[in-house]
């Protein structure tokens, strides 16, 4: 080998510094890697061992839903809005637990079989809401599994219907308004010729609002009625089932005081 040869091999190796530069940066690397790594599995740890998500999902969807009319952008067919946000969040948390505890949330497989046909209908007939409408499913059924430890006691079911009839009141306001001519309906039916507007709390249809009237009633008769509740806890349980009286009659056309009286009776 001549003189020439060995300056040019030296010229290709990279300096010392650059070696330096670049270990460095690979080491630095690879332990962002490893941090985020450890840091996703202590979150996932703390989600599998923490019920408060789960409620603070559970007490401010009815809120959330409110935004449906709010797209942020489309993506292919499909509004993405706020309900598309927080149901992929909260199918993921979901799903984090299930994978976590399996022994303590066991889907039957009956159920299952159910998911997956819905799921296949929605991707081979997608629509503007389809995949909305396929995540309230789907997040729904995970929380049957996810949810039965933090409701299973008492402390945190009282807390649990307390803020869930708070919330449930805002739709119920807003169904005042609509009552009053001060918000729009989004509902219409068409009688005699003329379209009449149904109250839905400003929801896509009243049944929205009546689901949840469904499940906020029978907590509200139990905050009322239960003599371990506080004076103050009766008598807000009172006044919210009172004043959902009025909007229910202007529901739905064949079903006035339906709701009200049917909940009354089966309580």
């Amino acid at each position: 080998m001549n003189t020439s040869d060995a300056l040019n091999q030296r010229r290709e190796l990279p300096s010392p510094a650059w070696r330096s530069a670049g270990e460095t940066a690979a080491s630095g690397l690879g332990a962002l890697v490893v941090g985020i790594g450890l840091l996703l599995q202590l979150l996932f740890r703390g989600f599998a061992a923490s019920d408060s998500w789960i409620f603070g999902l559970l007490v401010t969807k009815p809120l959330i839903d409110l935004t449906w009319h709010w797209p942020f952008f489309d993506f292919g067919v499909q509004e993405v809005n706020a309900q598309t946000i927080v149901g992929l969040i909260a199918l993921s948390l979901n799903l984090i637990l299930l994978i976590q505890r399996p022994w303590d949330h066991r889907i039957p497989r009956i159920v299952l079989i159910f998911l997956a046909f819905a799921s296949f209908s929605v991707l081979c007939t997608p629509t503007a809401e389809g995949f909305n409408e396929l995540l309230r499913l789907l997040t729904g059924a995970t929380f049957f599994y996810s949810a039965g430890s933090l409701l299973a006691k008492e402390k945190q079911f009282d807390r649990f219907a307390k803020v869930l009839v708070v919330v449930v009141s805002i739709p119920v306001l807003l169904s005042f308004l609509q009552l009053a001519g001060a918000i729009n309906y989004y509902y219409w039916d068409w009688i005699g010729g003329g379209a009449v507007g149904r109250v839905s709390g400003t929801y896509p249809t009243p049944l929205s609002l009546v689901y949840l009237l469904i499940y906020s009633c029978p907590l509200a008769f139990y905050l009322s009625t239960e003599k371990k509740h506080s004076p103050s806890t009766r008598f807000c349980g009172r006044v919210f089932l009172a004043y959902f009286y009025l909007p229910s009659r202007r529901l739905h056309h064949d079903c006035p005081p339906g709701p009200s009286l049917g909940l009354l009776n089966a309580w």
